[in-house]
């Protein structure tokens, strides 16, 4: 009997069927990976952009023109996302002298993700910069 080097056909297409099946499941994982992280970019920037719009309406005065009642909008860009987004806010004049003021951020164009926020400005409050 003759002792023989190397692999024979079937064991060599077992290990190719065996590699290629861990390779498409690393793929898949990979991907998931991706798509979840860039999720995550976009709930980010969300939340940062309407924090952002609250931080800087707090440190206006509570007479401040840009605190009159109305509804604004603008478009912003993020740092952490290459994203547009849609940045809305409805400021209402309140019976006690205080100011209701409704933050939504989404994407541009708009998605079913929407990161919304109410803020209450009061001088009684203390909000005042």
């Amino acid at each position: 009997m003759a002792f023989r080097k190397g692999f024979t056909f079937i064991e060599v297409m077992i290990s190719l069927a065996l590699v290629s099946f861990l390779a498409t499941g690393l793929a898949r994982m990979i991907i998931q990976a991706v798509t979840a992280k860039g999720r995550a970019d976009r709930n980010f920037a969300l939340t940062a952009l309407a924090v952002d719009k609250i931080e800087l309406l707090k440190t206006l005065p509570i007479e401040d023109e840009s605190l009159s009642a109305g509804e604004y909008e603008e478009v912003v860009k993020s740092g952490t996302c290459p994203a547009r987004f849609r940045r809305t806010w409805n400021i209402a004049d309140l019976e006690d002298g205080s100011k209701r003021i409704e933050i939504a951020v989404t994407l541009d164009p708009p998605t079913i993700k929407t990161v919304r926020t109410i803020l209450f400005l009061s001088p009684e409050l203390g909000f005042r910069p």
